[in-house]
Order: C-alpha cells, then structure tokens, then sequence
C-alpha cells in the first residue's frame, strides 16, 4: 500500500454546555486517546437551559435549544472550565479547543481565547449580520 501525500481531515467533536463534569472528563480523555483520532474539541453547541438572561435575542431551533448572542457567556464559561479543570489537568493543553457560542464581536472572541480557545469559530453572527461583522 503506497503511502498518501494527501492531507487527513481534522476530527473535531463539538459538545454542549449542558454536559455534566463526568462528560466533559470522558472527552478530554478521548482526545487524548488515539484510537479515536479527535484533534480538538469545540465548545460549545447549543443550550437547553433557558432564562429570563439568555432568551431576549435567543436563536431558537425547532427543539427548543438556545444558540446565538445569548449563549456567549455560557459558552465563554464552559471554555474557561473545560480548559482549567479537564484540558490543562489532563492534556497539559495539547488539545486545541475552538471557541463558539455568541460571538458577535472582537471582545466575544477576545474573552474567549482569554477562556481557553485556540480558534473562535463564527456562525450566528455572520448569519444574521452579515459581512457587516
């Protein structure tokens, strides 16, 4: 079998903020673990936990989860607890963590990165702003 030039697709897993801690361990595990090929984690999906605090301008899917501008702190926060106490504690912060989740602005992603992100990855906000971002 002659060996491939070709460059390897990166596999990302993407994980909710909703996940318990004994989650968020099992993944930073995994990624870790080669037999399972994940080379970076993003955080975070979409959130079930609506409050009066995150749904004024809320990004509603049809299942009734949050995303948009309203899970930004959400997302911000579940970077920064990922990162402290499962990615540096069990990875030594070998695995890149791209942060998502309400970024509509410079400062959103700057306190991202500030959390724990490697990359920011953009979504809602061109969606419904446009290159006017």
């Amino acid at each position: 079998m002659a060996i491939s030039n070709e460059r390897q697709p990166k596999i990302l897993i993407k994980i909710s903020p909703d996940l318990p801690d004994s989650d968020l361990k099992a993944v930073a595990q995994m990624s870790l673990d080669k037999r399972y090929g994940i080379d970076g984690v993003i955080i975070s999906n979409f959130t079930a936990h609506r409050s009066q605090e995150n749904t004024g301008t809320a990004v509603a899917t049809t299942d009734g989860f949050v995303s948009g501008e309203p899970l930004r702190d959400i997302s911000t926060e579940c970077i920064r607890h990922f990162y402290r106490h499962f990615l540096i504690a069990l990875t030594a912060g070998k695995v890149p963590i791209i942060g998502c989740g309400g970024v509509s602005s410079g400062q959103d992603a700057y306190d991202k990165i500030r959390a724990g992100a490697s990359l920011i990855q953009l979504y809602s906000s061109l969606l419904y702003q446009g290159n006017a971002y």
